[in-house]
């Protein structure tokens, strides 16, 4: 058995002297300061790196969507110069020109392309008569109402499914979509409307559109 407190044995400890003390405190601030340096930079450079893809994404996308807009035009601006040179279109033309313009491999999205007309109110009756007599018994303007003027989509293809809907619709009915039709009119140009909800939507799909 030892005995920890004989003379013989001493427990021997580190002399610390201010000396010591004072370069380790100098020690551990610069290492602090230099890890903060460090970090700052690391953080800088991972920012940079974010904004900089995030300018290509935008950058991206701003392309895909004016060339997806430009097609669009040119499509339009097409199919108002098909009207403009035959004395009349038939439903039958208008199906066969938008086949041929495979909007779907080009414009993916589009749910359908069509020509709408400007009925005076006076006229309305006359008009709906006459599309119901080229077979479509139970076509009417949508939606019912006295207006000075109506629109009425007459031609859209593709004639089915959900673009029914849109058959008969005015668009000049919603504000929104009178205001850019009047522009359009005025200028002589392809306009945008404001966010839409389109009338081929299901009461369940709320989805907006142009």
């Amino acid at each position: 058995m030892v005995n920890l407190t004989s003379k013989r044995y001493k427990i021997l400890r580190p002399k610390t002297t201010t000396k010591n003390a004072i370069w380790g405190l100098v020690i551990l601030i610069l290492g602090l300061i230099l890890t903060g340096i460090a970090t700052y930079y690391a953080q800088n450079e991972v920012n940079a790196d974010a904004k900089r893809e995030f300018a290509s994404t935008c950058n991206e996308i701003k392309i895909k969507t004016a060339n997806k807009l430009r097609t669009t035009a040119q499509l339009l601006l097409t199919g108002s110069a098909f009207f403009e040179s035959s004395d009349s279109v038939s439903r039958g033309a208008w199906k066969k020109f938008i086949e041929r313009s495979k909007y779907e491999l080009n414009l993916p999205g589009i749910k359908g392309l069509g020509y709408s007309i400007i009925i005076p109110g006076n006229q309305i009756q006359q008009h709906i008569q006459k599309i119901r007599r080229e077979g479509f018994a139970g076509y009417d303007v949508k939606p019912s109402g006295n207006r000075d003027v109506y629109t009425s989509i007459i031609y859209l293809e593709p004639f089915s499914g959900a673009n029914l809907r849109a058959f008969g619709y005015d668009m000049y009915s919603d504000s929104t979509r009178r205001s850019a039709m009047e522009v359009s009119r005025d200028s002589d140009s392809v306009t945008l409307t404001g966010k839409v909800t389109l009338v081929q939507n299901s009461p369940e799909d709320q989805r907006k559109g142009i």
